[in-house]
């Protein structure tokens, strides 16, 4: 026997099923529990226990039982081993129903939890269980029994303490955890098939499982430390917030974020497999967000959300009718469906490089957007970037038009960057040239269901860099006389007629030195004629030369 009271004997039992090889056990008692240690049978040490005792016949082992109801006992194996092993109690939540944590009587063999014990609260009854009154360490900790009964745990802000678990951490489908103002429940992992709900902190790595809750209430907010969370459940914020402080997947069917009034700061990444669902008055939503191919964005309601950071939508978002959805960071991908309105305020890129961009609404773009159409063909989606707008259309902010895959835009060309069936109004405040052929000329125009790209370019600068001079005389003359694909400038054809000849000489030289010399080019550039002296006259050298030779 120990001071707590405890005591531990060996049992002798009779009719058991393995007669001799296993009717001897040791029990820890304190008069209300009785606690198996070990039996006769048990495995062991990669063996069996053969036999056991407490003294092993030594009379100076009576210290063998600790005040933390640990026992130390003999026991000698089949194998031929013996040993001493140390047998420490997990600890159960014993009484009849609710009470505090810190009184230790409601605990097996009458222990307080801490840092030496696997705690287990798994009553029969429903009953909620308050506390700890202290900063509290346990080795392992698991809330809710497999019955149907819910086991309640508060951390409640009257109290000061904090709950740890030096290993995993356990919510079953019949616990539910509510933490108070300021407190924290840490762990390694966290695994909820129960509900989490209340006001404070999570340190651990959740993974939320198809059947567990996440609920939180107006006026309440939870965060959840670490990286690496996994929802396969529901996160509901009714009027409340939600951070992940590191990356959270919700999984493809079962997972599911729904919010209203809400704030959800997905601070590490939300990569949304499943649904996103937000309804009625005004959420924000901080955080970038990879919605994949599976996933789903709904804005239903006449909810009016904000995303503050990027939206990589390779899946779905649909804002129904009355919603209004505002971008401030990029959105990239496919556009967004239903009849709602949609606010462009970060940088919008169509498309999966190139791609269409749908949206079944209105669209209306900020002063500091930013549009970057890529240009890799003449046909849109595959070719092309593009924005297909159901609704109205009013531009804003930047152009920014850049090439793909090697294609080289020409002049001549032209690209419907945005068709629409609604109104259009306003402009784009700049359009930038971000193709490296400086002397291609952008011209922005409209008609009654597009906003067009024509592309353009100074006469006789065949190779767009915004001068004439030396380097466009050296295309034409070094394609002289030959067929060449059609209209294209680089390969010395401005005319378009399939042949370099004197019409595309004369585009030269008809505007000579015009334009901005680059930054590379000699500030003493000859006349055209005295060009075109030198040129015929090395010619007719090198053909001297041939003949001497």
């Amino acid at each position: 026997m120990n001071n707590r009271g405890v005591v531990a004997v060996e049992l002798f039992l009779r009719n058991t099923s393995g007669g001799t090889t296993d009717d001897s056990v040791l029990v820890l008692t304190d008069g209300i529990d009785a606690v198996t240690v070990a039996r006769e049978g048990d495995a062991l040490a990669g063996s069996t226990i053969s036999s056991l005792d407490i003294t092993s016949g030594i009379s100076t082992q009576s210290s063998s039982l600790n005040e933390k109801n640990q026992l130390a006992y003999w026991a000698s194996l089949a194998n031929g081993g013996e040993g001493i092993a140390v047998f420490t109690p997990d600890l159960h939540w014993r009484a009849a129903g609710s009470g505090t944590w810190s009184t230790s009587s409601n605990w097996t063999l009458g222990l307080a939890p801490e840092d030496l014990y696997n705690v287990r609260i798994d009553p029969s009854t429903a009953m909620t269980i308050t506390g700890p009154t202290v900063n509290t360490s346990v080795k392992s900790f698991t809330l809710g029994g497999a019955g149907p009964a819910v086991a309640t745990l508060r951390l409640d802000d009257t109290f000061d303490g904090d709950l740890a678990s030096v290993n995993t951490a356990t919510i079953t489908a019949a616990g539910e955890l509510i933490l108070g103002n300021g407190r924290t429940l840490s762990a390694p992992t966290l695994s909820n098939s129960g509900v989490i709900r209340g006001i404070g902190t999570i340190d651990a790595v959740l993974t939320n499982n198809s059947v567990g809750e996440v609920r939180i209430a107006a006026g309440e907010a939870l965060t959840f430390n670490q990286a690496g969370h996994s929802n396969a459940g529901l996160v509901e914020v009714i009027g409340g917030s939600v951070e992940f402080v590191g990356s959270l997947n919700n999984a493809a069917s079962t997972g599911l974020i729904i919010g209203r009034d809400a704030t959800m700061r997905f601070t590490g990444g939300l990569t949304n497999n499943g649904a996103l669902a937000v309804s009625f008055g005004t959420s924000d939503i901080h955080g970038p967000i990879t919605n994949s191919a599976t996933g789903s964005i709904v804005i239903s309601g006449n909810a009016n959300v904000t995303f503050y950071d990027d939206v990589a939508n390779s899946g779905a978002i649909n804002a129904a009718n009355g919603t209004t959805a505002v971008f401030f960071g990029a959105l990239t991908g496919n556009g967004v469906g239903g009849s709602g309105t949609v606010f462009l305020e970060g940088d919008t890129r169509p498309g999966f490089s190139p791609g269409v961009m749908s949206f079944g609404g209105d669209v209306h773009m900020g002063f500091f957007h930013n549009l970057t159409a890529e240009l890799g063909g003449l046909t849109p989606g595959s070719g092309f970037d593009q924005l297909a707008v159901s609704g109205d259309v009013s531009l804003g902010g930047t152009l920014d038009i850049t090439g793909f895959g090697g294609f080289i835009p020409q002049p001549g060309m032209a690209f419907d960057i945005i068709t629409f069936g609604g109104n259009l109004a306003g402009v784009f405040s700049n359009v930038v040239n971000s193709t490296g052929l400086a002397g291609l000329i952008l011209n922005v125009t409209s008609d009654a269901d597009s906003v067009n790209l024509i592309l353009d370019g100074l006469a006789g600068d065949l190779n767009l860099d915004g001068f004439v001079g030396i380097a466009d005389l050296n295309i034409v003359l070094g394609s002289w006389n030959q067929n060449v694909s059609t209209g294209i400038w680089q390969l010395g054809d401005p005319t378009g007629d399939g042949f370099v000849g004197i019409a595309d000489l004369n585009e030269v030289l008809g505007n000579w030195n015009a334009g901005t010399p680059p930054v590379h080019a000699s500030t003493n550039i000859p006349e055209p004629g005295t060009l075109v002296l030198f040129m015929l006259g090395g010619a007719r050298l090198l053909h001297r030369r041939r003949r001497v030779a």
